[in-house]
């Protein structure tokens, strides 16, 4: 009978533990989509000691934000190559022939049908989501743009697939800065010190 109840209690203490485990996860997991953006981007502190993951799940909510200030889903605007756009005196970019802003994708491609650069625009404006790929497939940069401004993490790839950099940014403001070399490994941070 000890050894029933010792096993029992065991076992107990096994679940108990792996439940308060997952629901602290869970936790973590929620903290940074759940805060305001801004104000977590604003932080370097906290930016810097979120996992990547949670970096990830960051930039998708602030996507989702940038895409409601179109009119209608972005897949229902034009995508087109940059051969057929032009800048404008005003700095706005237009499609050739058209006389008002342009708002859609501008995808351009290697010739093997890779992207070699993916931007949205929204009134002749880069708005949300910027791609850049490498030849081979990789990606060679991404980064977030709030009607023009960067917003969030500019992260840069080796053509290996391996992290090159990733740039902190909130509101146009410069937040620091981490480097890795061609096989993974972290070389540089810099951080500017909070104002």
């Amino acid at each position: 009978m000890k050894g029933f109840s010792f096993s029992f209690c065991g076992a107990l203490m096994v679940v108990l533990s792996c439940s308060d485990y997952m629901n602290k996860e869970k936790t973590m997991e929620k903290d940074p989509v759940d805060s305001d953006a801004k104000k977590v981007l604003s932080d370097a502190l906290a930016f810097r000691s979120m996992t990547f993951r949670d970096k990830t799940k960051l930039m998708e909510l602030m996507l989702r934000k940038f895409e409601e200030d179109f009119d209608k889903p972005l897949q229902s605007y034009p995508s087109i190559t940059s051969d057929q756009v032009s800048f404008g005196r005003d700095g706005l970019l237009y499609r050739n022939g058209f006389a008002d802003p342009f708002t859609g994708k501008v995808v351009d491609r290697y010739s093997n049908g890779n992207i070699l650069s993916e931007q949205s625009y929204l009134r002749g404006i880069p708005h949300g989501n910027l791609f850049k790929g490498h030849s081979n497939g990789n990606p060679s940069m991404r980064a977030l743009l709030n009607k023009g401004t960067l917003d969030g993490v500019q992260s840069r790839w080796w053509e290996n697939g391996k992290l090159r950099d990733e740039q902190f940014w909130g509101g146009g403001k410069y937040h620091g800065k981490k480097t890795w070399d061609q096989n993974g490994r972290l070389i540089r941070e810099e951080f500017p010190p909070p104002s």
